[in-house]
């Protein structure tokens, strides 16, 4: 059980609607722990990517390494960053789930508004909630003609430049059309070895758009379909984290360092990467209290990665590790929204569909043994059903109740073989295959009282599942 009180006051003007819940309603009247931050609040508090939101929220932490974002909320995270692994708190993009959690990075591009929900939200938001949920909102289509402009100049060389031109081609269809090009040509880490490939590392180059359709066909049915892509060009650094306790790797492996943000390397680093993702969200007002809307979207990955794995000039690791990941993913939801016996009863039924598909591929030289590869291909395939509902027994005090149900399922081949340097191939490991799946059911329970003029106290129960 916990209490929101000051927590859940949105940032910005009184009374704007919000949709933790995936219904619209203030963020004053919703039974768990938020923070809303609007347009207005993240320009004034100049939040320009996902780790600036650290100083805002309570008890979220934002850490990246090898271009992976690892999120921690309330404690709970995940420490891999392989590519592979599921994360503990989900991020969302426009309603659309974002399975790498090297991506979020993309929903700075056109941001309108950010909601974080802290705890298990298992029931609403399905798998991988259970530190909690980021919701990216991105901007739709003004209904006047309006352009914007701004650039940005930083320390390390930072500089950059976005903009967008919106409004509506007619008076059912409206268009925005975004750009972004960001340049950070100063790396924050320091390389200490002079012959070395480059003098910084963690250096960043981006260039991304979006475009978005806001089309209302009728009074009671719109569609909304958005592009939205990113390239970044950089690259990325490895740290001495121990003495190696093998005297003779030790004494191969000088000279290192083990201070934050210095290091040695003989490697040409480099963390380049791709991302696309397409949504297509439809609305459909069946009566004036009944509402259907679907989600779609499609998501394609791709990051290239060079990383000196030893961070010495001489190495024992006598080649680079080099990363190249590959990823698709598709996801589908449905949602029907109601709102019954006079508004006493607030309703939603769900269906969820999300099928992915990763392919990583690991080489790493050793001494003078050759090259090791790695390669694993993984699929993840689930569905739920889901429902929720708050009812008002009195004027003042509501009971809530909800349910969801998981299936997961996930196979995966792996394979381990060694390329010596007279081209002989030995496998190390032979291919292998496994296969898993999960079923789990994550309720929510709670009540919430109402007290005159605008103070809310809540009690909830929630689960999540990873």
């Amino acid at each position: 059980m916990s209490s929101a009180a000051a927590e859940s006051r949105p940032s910005g003007p009184e009374g704007r609607e919000y949709a933790a819940q995936k219904r619209s309603e203030n963020v004053q009247d919703v039974p768990a722990t938020v923070i809303a931050l609007n347009e207005e609040a993240l320009d004034l508090r100049q939040i320009d990517s996902a780790a600036d939101l650290q100083g805002q929220v309570p008890s979220l932490v934002i850490g990246s390494i090898f271009g992976t974002n690892l999120v921690t909320l309330r404690g709970i995270s995940s420490g891999l960053s392989s590519g592979t692994d599921d994360p503990s708190v989900a991020t969302h993009i426009d309603g659309a789930y974002q399975p790498r959690s090297r991506s979020i990075d993309i929903a700075m591009l056109d941001l309108e508004r950010v909601e974080v929900l802290a705890g298990p939200q298992g029931t609403l938001y399905g798998r991988n909630a259970t530190g909690g949920a980021i919701n990216y909102v991105l901007r739709g289509a003004s209904k006047e003609f309006e352009g914007e402009v701004t650039g940005r100049v930083g320390n390390y060389g930072r500089y950059g430049l976005s903009g967008s031109v919106s409004g509506p081609l007619s008076d059912k269809v409206g268009i925005r059309v975004s750009g972004l090009y960001d340049n950070q040509s100063k790396g924050y880490t320091r390389v200490l070895n002079a012959n070395a490939p480059k003098d910084r590392l963690d250096d960043y180059r981006a260039v991304g758009g979006r475009v978005v359709l806001d089309l209302k066909p009728t009074d009671t049915f719109k569609i909304s379909v958005e592009a939205i892509g990113l390239k970044s060009w950089g690259s990325t650094s490895y740290y001495a984290f121990a003495p190696s306790l093998n005297a003779a790797i030790h004494a191969a492996s000088q000279p290192q360092t083990y201070r934050p943000w210095e290091t040695y390397t003989d490697v040409d680093a480099k963390l380049n990467s791709k991302y696309f993702q397409a949504v297509g969200t439809a609305t459909w007002d069946l009566a004036d209290d009944v509402s259907l809307k679907s989600i779609t979207s499609y998501q394609k990955y791709r990051q290239y990665m060079v990383i000196d794995s030893d961070a010495s000039a001489t190495a024992p690791f006598r080649g680079p590790t080099t990363q190249v990941t590959r990823s698709r993913t598709i996801t589908q939801e449905f949602n029907l929204n109601a709102s019954l016996f006079d508004d006493r009863l607030k309703s939603i039924l769900g269906f969820y569909y999300f099928n992915d598909n990763v392919d990583l591929s690991t080489d790493l030289t050793i001494f003078a043994s050759g090259r090791n590869d790695f390669h694993t291909f993984q699929k993840a395939r689930s569905y739920a059903i889901f429902t929720d509902h708050t009812f008002s027994i009195s004027a003042n005090i509501l009971l809530i109740a909800g349910l969801r149900y998981t299936h997961d399922e996930k196979s995966v081949v792996q394979s381990f073989f060694l390329t010596r340097n007279n081209g002989t191939v030995a496998n190390i490991l032979p291919e292998k295959n496994a296969k898993v799946s999960f079923n789990s059911w994550t309720p929510r329970v709670g009540f919430q009282v109402e007290v005159p003029p605008d103070i809310m106290v809540y009690g909830t129960l929630s689960k999540g599942f990873k």
